[in-house]
């Protein structure tokens, strides 16, 4: 295997996954010296009562929940942000505790930083030092940017080594459940993340690791959970996958597929992991086209198995991937619409989206090729864009 001259990579969470990952969280938040964490959730999670779960999980140990706020907006805002720095310090929290979506995380770093910094979240520009202790707990509502180095917080984003979480818990009880649609979007939202972090920039040996692994419980497990949401190793596989994606998101360049949806998901609302899963294929294409990248050949294996790698001609295993990976969103016609036209979407707003993205990734790209990829998305079609 070819090794790069130079590469790069961080991830600071520690990650414990399977049966009573829960009741880890004592001994960990006392490895930091903390005993009274801020709770913070979204109204979803409680609504499935993840919440209760927590508490339940953690009725026998001497952890002090300081306070518990439940009611995270689907974005997190400045004002909440704001209303919970207020709550942390009057009950004299010493770390935080994130579950469920995105938006908790969010808000959850977002306060992290005001804390530390003793300024407003709007006048941070670098985070530059160590944050108090904090442990993010995954369910089936968390995807996206949960386990990465971001914070966005009123189409605000920052990013720093210093806002991974401490500590990333993967337990059963808050992974299994939802809908088919939800384990489809969140799985393939990972998928994209994933496999973009694995075809854009250098070669390194660390995120490879990341991304072959996140790729490979999805494609096994994906399946399998749609059709039975309460299938364990299945959910915690798929939360898994979610985490190492968001760590490999984190540590490569953002991908044409991802930012596409990211502008889509903030101008109309429509699921991010729809949208990103949608593009994919087509944005893949593009740059397999591309003389100076493509596909690594590698990723195929993640897919298909070693077997199934060793019998593909070498030159043929970059579109094998762009195959797979279509042929394995159309086995989900009810959860996953075809294209982005069957989503209703304004014709007008991607392409505008389309005159942007080249300012907002590093990879080189014009305004025009996005919209012939956005096109060629718009309709399915397979021709070369």
């Amino acid at each position: 295997m070819k090794l790069t001259e130079q590469f790069k990579f961080f991830n600071q969470a520690k990650i414990i996954s399977g049966n009573k990952g829960l009741n880890n969280i004592p001994v960990e938040l006392d490895d930091y010296n903390a005993s009274k964490p801020l709770i913070i959730t979204d109204k979803k999670s409680v609504e499935k009562k993840f919440d209760k779960i927590f508490i339940k999980a953690l009725s026998d140990s001497n952890l002090i929940i300081g306070a518990l706020y439940g009611s995270v907006s689907n974005e997190a805002k400045i004002a909440e942000v704001r209303e919970l720095v207020d709550l942390y310090i009057a009950r004299g929290c010493d770390s935080i505790i994130a579950i469920g979506s995105e938006s908790s995380m969010n808000t959850a770093k977002a306060v992290n930083l005001m804390l530390c910094e003793k300024k407003d979240f709007l006048e941070i520009k670098d985070v530059n030092q160590n944050l108090k202790p904090l442990i993010g707990i995954l369910t089936i509502d968390s995807r996206d940017t949960f386990t990465t180095d971001i914070v966005t917080v009123d189409a605000r984003t920052l990013q720093s080594n210093y806002l991974f979480p401490n500590v990333v818990i993967i337990d059963p009880r808050m992974v299994k459940g939802g809908s088919e649609e939800s384990v489809v979007e969140r799985s393939l939202l990972a998928l994209t993340q994933s496999i973009e972090a694995g075809t854009y920039g250098v070669n390194n040996p660390m995120n490879d690791s990341y991304i072959y692994s996140a790729n490979q419980y999805i494609y096994e497990n994906i399946k399998v959970l749609s059709k039975n949401r309460q299938e364990t190793e299945a959910a915690v596989a798929i939360a898994n996958a979610v985490y190492m994606a968001g760590v490999a998101f984190s540590n490569a360049p953002t991908g044409i597929a991802y930012a596409l949806a990211k502008e889509i998901h903030k101008l109309t609302g429509e699921s991010i992991g729809k949208v990103a899963a949608i593009i994919l294929p087509h944005a893949l294409r593009w740059i397999n086209g591309k003389k100076d990248n493509g596909i690594k050949d590698k990723i195929l294996q993640s897919l298909i198995g070693i077997e199934g790698y060793a019998k593909t001609p070498s030159e043929k295993r970059s579109i094998m991937v762009i195959d797979e990976i279509e042929n394995l969103i159309k086995s989900f016609p009810k959860s996953l619409p075809s294209n982005l036209k069957d989503l209703k979407l304004q014709r007008y707003i991607l392409e505008n989206i389309a005159n942007i993205i080249p300012d907002k990734i590093e990879y080189k790209i014009t305004a025009k090729e996005c919209l012939a990829i956005i096109d060629a998305a718009w309709s399915s079609e397979k021709e070369k864009v």
